[in-house]
């Protein structure tokens, strides 16, 4: 509408401009009026009508832009209103998915329950029969024990009794059981029985306990053993790679301790076995010679012989055999010293004896006469490995007289001269040719004079330099007697 009135206007404005020019042109100038003044103010007004339509122009170009604006608006409006539906569309889409998630999440929880009660159902429901029928069980019984109940009663003092019985009898059979079975730990691990000629050797129930509970008493010790120190270093020597080998398995050889009385082969040998049974590297026995001769007939002899190597054959751990006077058990056949025991006993020596070496066991003979062995055993003992015992010399005499003086006269209280402790080495020299079991005897003998001096109002009894005299002249008299 405002268009149509604004072309109106227009036409109008024209048609009163081209009036006005074609009234002016056509109409005669008054005289004295200029002529140009006229022409401008027409052309001044032809350039308002211009100008007028430009504005007219320009106010149509901006209702034409108002007019698109207004367009733009309306269409970004319905986009904006499409876009919300839209957003909306989405949002429902969401919340219809939850709600989907939910339902599917909610039918899998009810799946599991009811999966899980089926599953929990199945052992109760066999519980409760189980019940059922230990209940029906029960009633069973209980019909019995009702049907019974006279027999019950008149037995109710018996049972009173049994049950005094078992109160007394179960707790007593117990200590039994557990008694028997410390019996065999004992017997099993520290016990081992050996045969009968075997010198009872650590298999007493005192030392079995001490064994247990760690307490050792040697009888005698390698350090205590008073050799020459050469013979002492050759035999240590000889034990120390024994013990090592008996530690690694490997196999023994055997040993011949050869020498007059006296001096220190048994002693060494039971020592060195004694060391190795406390330290639980082997076991040891004592086999005497005497004793296999006394058992009279020679099958009793080499059944002794053949159990106690057969013995040693099956221990665990490996068994150091000592045979003090061999020359009693294993002279030379066919000679003066030999009968039918002994040569059985050679021959059964020799069926353990094979080849000198052995893992399980080892031999030490020990005898006083190395030249009435049989040379069949001798040659199965290494030379390397016989060793000769000697007298001993100064040294070892004055360290044997201050041991036994020790032993036999400060450990039973009694006190010594010390005039006979200043001389011990004059003492040592005057006994030249004794051996150390003679100078053990020597100050033993000495203790029998002292017990009578008890008694003395004057204090302690003292050893005095005169009974020492008296003992070795007694003691050199005694191996002159023997020795002729």
């Amino acid at each position: 509408m405002h268009t149509y009135r604004y072309y109106l206007l227009g036409i109008l404005g024209l048609g009163l401009i081209n009036g006005t020019l074609f009234a002016a042109t056509t109409a005669p100038h008054p005289t004295g009026f200029g002529g140009g003044e006229f022409q401008s103010k027409i052309a001044g007004a032809a350039e308002l009508g211009i100008a007028d339509q430009r504005r007219i122009r320009l106010e149509n170009r901006l209702i034409h832009l108002d007019e698109e604006i207004q367009i733009l608006t309306s269409e970004l409006r319905r986009a904006d209103a499409e876009r919300k539906k839209e957003i909306h569309l989405l949002l429902a889409q969401k919340n219809e998915a939850r709600n989907r998630i939910a339902d599917a999440e909610e039918k899998a929880y009810e799946g599991i329950k009811g999966l899980v009660a089926r599953e929990l159902e199945e052992p109760m429901r066999e519980k409760e029969q189980t019940r059922a029928k230990e209940l029906a069980i029960a009633t069973k019984v209980a019909e019995v024990i009702a049907g019974r109940e006279t027999t019950l009663q008149l037995a109710d003092k018996n049972n009173d009794a049994r049950h005094k019985l078992f109160q007394y009898a179960l707790p007593a059979t117990a200590v039994s059981i557990a008694g028997l079975m410390f019996t065999y730990f004992l017997v099993k691990h520290y016990y081992q029985a050996r045969p009968t000629i075997i010198e009872p050797q650590d298999t007493s129930i005192r030392t079995l306990m001490d064994k247990m509970l760690g307490i050792t008493t040697p009888a005698s010790d390698l350090d205590s053993v008073i050799l020459s120190p050469d013979l002492q270093e050759q035999v240590l020597i000889k034990f120390l790679g024994l013990s090592t080998a008996m530690q690694r398995h490997k196999p023994l050889s055997n040993m011949l301790f050869f020498g007059p009385a006296g001096t220190g082969k048994t002693m060494a040998a039971v020592a060195f076995a004694r060391r190795l049974s406390e330290q639980g590297i082997a076991h040891h026995v004592i086999c005497r010679g005497p004793a296999f001769k006394r058992l009279g007939t020679a099958s009793a002899a080499q059944t002794a012989l053949a159990d106690t190597l057969r013995w040693a054959s099956k221990s665990k751990l490996p068994v150091v055999i000592i045979i003090d006077e061999a020359e009693t058990m294993f002279p030379k056949r066919g000679s003066q010293y030999s009968d039918n025991m002994t040569n059985d006993l050679v021959a059964t020596m020799l069926s353990y004896f094979p080849n000198a070496i052995h893992k399980k066991m080892m031999f030490i003979l020990s005898t006083n006469y190395p030249d009435r062995l049989d040379e069949a055993l001798v040659n199965r003992v290494d030379p390397s490995n016989q060793i000769r015992f000697t007298p001993p010399g100064q040294t070892e005499r004055e360290a044997l007289l201050k041991i036994y003086l020790k032993h036999h006269i400060i450990d039973n209280d009694y006190l010594i001269d010390q005039n006979i402790e200043h001389d011990i080495p004059s003492i040592a020299n005057q006994i030249e040719g004794l051996v150390g079991r003679q100078i053990d005897s020597l100050i033993a003998q000495t203790l029998y004079p002292l017990m009578r001096k008890e008694n003395d109002p004057n204090g302690k009894v003292m050893l005095d330099y005169t009974l020492m005299q008296e003992a070795i002249g007694r003691a050199k008299a005694e191996k002159d007697f023997s020795a002729f």
